[in-house]
């Protein structure tokens, strides 16, 4: 019998040796795109469709419609096909800028804006666990380009890079596989990442925190915590405990929320060049049995 879960959901498997260098062609043409103009596509075609799947199909469509002319330029400068990181990086920038023409106040919009952030955190989140780690204050200093969102472009890559922490603390495990959420997942369930080690899958929502006392804090949540007044954590542990309840449900499978906290720096980005075998906070998760509900408060 075939796995469900295995046909549609991508597992991620990182290769510290082979991360590679954007061409300096990518960060030109990354300034073009987001110092032109661009209309926004019509969007009848999706008749206000709820479906994360529709959305992101047809945004990713508009994306690669876009991306032809710098394909061309690519090539006609004898350097060929534009790699597949690079051409991810590009596609980040035109949806910010597009992220930027959905109204917020306008509800019709709703979808289309969950989809277009989703779009962007996934490939942000992919981008830095693959680029060479010294190109990634060249990522985050995007934000200084004419045409860009400063603000919008900080919080996209400090939610990034607070999950491509989690995923490398993960990924670097012998024995973990990690896999990413559907979009359905992502937007409705608050799910960021799947991790299965020992026979047990966990579905994480991970937050970048600025002003954190520790590197990383982690809750692995087993029963719904009462609604707290004004309370970040209690309100972040019943998303993520809903959303991994709605899963298990759909999926028929045994599955455990875990929410994880990075701390974000004031004024500089989270660092991502750590030594992953030295973060134990998964071995506690892992040991914690049946503990109802535990905090574990780990930096390394």
């Amino acid at each position: 019998m075939l796995d469900s879960f295995l046909l549609y959901h991508r597992e991620v498997v990182i290769q510290d040796d082979q991360r590679r260098f954007l061409e300096d062609f990518t960060f030109i043409a990354a300034g073009d795109l987001a110092a032109g103009s661009l209309d926004p596509p019509d969007r009848s075609f999706l008749e206000d469709s709820p479906s994360m799947g529709d959305h992101i199909a047809f945004y990713g469509i508009w994306v690669r419609r876009h991306l032809r002319k710098v394909h061309t330029q690519h090539r006609t400068q004898g350097m060929g096909r534009l790699p597949r990181l690079d051409e991810k990086l590009l596609q980040v920038i035109l949806l910010h800028k597009l992220n930027s023409l959905l109204d917020p106040q306008d509800s019709a919009l709703q979808s289309a804006r969950s989809a277009v952030g989703t779009m962007i955190q996934r490939d942000l989140t992919l981008l830095l666990c693959e680029i060479r780690l010294e190109q990634w204050g060249r990522i985050f200093n995007l934000s200084r380009l004419r045409g860009m969102s400063a603000r919008d472009w900080e919080i996209h890559i400090a939610g990034a890079s607070a999950a491509a922490h989690t995923l490398m603390t993960l990924a670097s495990r012998k024995g973990s596989r990690i896999y990413l959420p559907t979009a359905h997942e992502d937007v409705y369930q608050g799910i960021d990442l799947f991790w299965l080690e020992a026979d047990t899958m966990y579905g994480i929502s991970v937050k970048c925190v600025v002003g954190l006392k520790d590197p990383v804090r982690v809750w692995q949540v087993r029963t719904l915590p009462h609604n707290g007044n004004d309370d970040r954590v209690t309100a972040d542990q019943r998303t993520i405990f809903q959303g991994v309840q709605r899963f298990a449900s759909s999926e028929g499978r045994y599955c455990i929320p875990v929410l994880v906290y990075v701390a974000k720096p004031e004024g500089g980005p989270i660092r991502l060049n750590q030594n992953w075998n030295l973060q134990t906070w998964p071995d506690q998760i892992l040991s914690s049995g049946t503990v109802q509900e535990s905090t574990l408060n780990l930096a390394q």
